[in-house]
């Protein structure tokens, strides 16, 4: 069927990537693509909103104590060199957090397994839980797909070898869990960014 939508050509590349390759790896890490391609755009929104607020308030005026209260509103929203922050920000976006909170009772019900719902669960080194409440479940997400992101792109000795990343091994297990999470995030920006 011929989508009625028109899809940006860039995330359709991404997204070809991800559906073709057998490894998790890669899989994960192209459908991350498309959300990390709305990162500064998405933190540009976020600083032009809040400057245009306080510059278009009839009350602005240029003293010393309206421009410091301006700038520490450009410094707050400024969120460009914190990944982890800009991934929050295009997920609460372009993703409404009830429909991503009813995919996984969805999900973790077909599967009989709490893939995103374990309490204390140990990906990579570390241990997250994910609240599906709203206000919670999108943030928490957001921290399990960067950790994930970032276990797939950097060999670090921080953690011991088997709490690392190893392609062809178990930890392949450990992404693949994962991946109908992430499709799902990407699938939602592709669907709200197309024209």
């Amino acid at each position: 069927e011929i989508p009625s939508a028109d899809y940006d050509s860039q995330l359709i590349s991404h997204y070809k990537v991800a559906k073709s390759s057998l490894f998790p790896g890669q899989v994960f890490l192209s459908y991350y693509h498309i959300l990390e391609y709305f990162f500064l755009r998405v933190a540009d929104e976020e600083l032009f909103q809040a400057a245009k607020s306080q510059l278009n308030d009839p009350e602005f005026k240029a003293t010393y104590e309206k421009v410091t209260k301006l700038l520490a509103s450009v410094k707050r929203h400024d969120n460009t060199s914190d990944e982890k922050k800009m991934l929050q920000s295009v997920l609460r976006k372009y993703v409404e957090e009830q429909e991503y909170i009813d995919f996984v009772k969805d999900l973790e019900k077909r599967s009989n397994f709490d893939v995103v719902t374990e309490k204390n669960q140990k990906v990579f080194g570390e241990k997250f839980t994910v609240k599906l409440e709203e206000g919670h479940a999108l943030s928490n997400t957001a921290n399990l797909l960067k950790h994930i992101r970032n276990s797939l792109v950097h060999s670090s000795d921080r953690y011991s070898r088997q709490d690392c990343y190893q392609p062809f091994s178990e930890s392949e297990e450990v992404v693949a869990r994962y991946i109908p999470i992430i499709q799902f995030m990407a699938e939602k920006v592709i669907f709200s960014t197309a024209e």
